[in-house]
């Protein structure tokens, strides 16, 4: 069960537990308490110690996503944090969050490659290709910097000048996708041609493309979600609980929402008359939005 939960989150909640504890009771039910209100609870508390023990098991094998954690404050340690202080761990939906260091690699080596990668970033025709496989062989190496190290972002971008590649950011990946064939495709041609035609890209039209064409990307319907609405007024957003709003200069209307041109600022907002059940969903600690 351990094992099997640690597949999932490294540090459960105490909702995850109980989920685990009601579905081991509920596959086995000669596993029930008897004379418990939930018949679950005490398995519950023993899968909270077993996974503090296979925490530790993991960590001395050697695994980075627990091992950061290691080295707290303990008779050896009088001097480190306390123990429950400062847990680094995954938020929600973050995957990838410290990985290990690719087989065969360690840190000497990752470091060498990332050196090239700066010296290849200083020429004036770089070669894209050896660049996007450096990142991507580099990638558990940045997550440790940005994980354990605490760095600025400007020291970041300063040891990783490939950030600052489009082919590295969101933008780069509707591109790819863009230059294939397809409805989606052809979708995200139409708004990065908009895009493209701004004499300014500044920070909010790079953000509004990037929230605008992630719903195409991942081929999800968004009419009643993107609304866009004047300067001075608001568009009326009664069909749906919660909107991504964009204030423009000139009001678009909803066949051409798609368009960002100028763009003054993008926010999400809770619509007035959304049924009391769908903010009550999105209030819930489940909720993904």
């Amino acid at each position: 069960m351990a094992e099997t939960i640690f597949g999932f989150k490294a540090y459960p909640t105490e909702r995850d537990l109980a989920k685990a504890a009601e579905a081991l009771v509920t596959t086995h039910p000669c596993l029930s308490e008897r004379g418990s209100e939930t018949v679950w609870y005490g398995w519950k508390i023993r899968l909270a110690h077993k996974m503090g023990n296979y925490r530790t098991i993991m960590s001395k094998s050697g695994c980075a996503e627990v091992a950061v954690n290691t080295g707290k404050r303990s008779k050896h340690n009088p001097e480190s944090e306390h123990p429950h202080s400062n847990i680094k761990k995954p938020r929600r939906s973050e995957v990838n969050f410290l990985p290990n260091f690719p087989k065969g690699e360690n840190q000497l080596s990752l470091e060498e490659i990332r050196l090239q990668m700066k010296e290849e970033m200083e020429k004036t025709e770089k070669d894209e290709l050896f660049i996007g496989r450096s990142m991507q062989t580099t990638f558990a190496l940045r997550r440790q910097e940005i994980v354990t190290g605490d760095k600025p972002v400007k020291d970041l971008l300063t040891r990783w000048p490939a950030l600052h590649m489009e082919s590295q950011t969101l933008i780069g990946l509707y591109r790819q996708k863009a230059s294939r064939t397809g409805k989606i495709s052809e979708a995200l041609q139409k708004i990065l041609r908009e895009y493209d035609l701004q004499q300014e890209q500044d920070v909010i039209l790079k953000r509004t493309l990037s929230l605008r064409a992630l719903s195409v990307y991942l081929k999800e319907e968004d009419s009643d979600f993107y609304l866009t609405c004047n300067e001075d007024g608001e568009q009326d957003a009664s069909n749906c609980p919660l909107a991504l709003q964009s204030s423009a200069q000139t009001c678009l209307d909803q066949e051409t929402s798609h368009i960002l041109r100028q763009v003054i600022k993008i926010f999400l907002t809770v619509c007035s008359g959304a049924p009391d059940a769908e903010l009550e969903k999105l209030r819930s600690p489940d909720s993904s939005c």
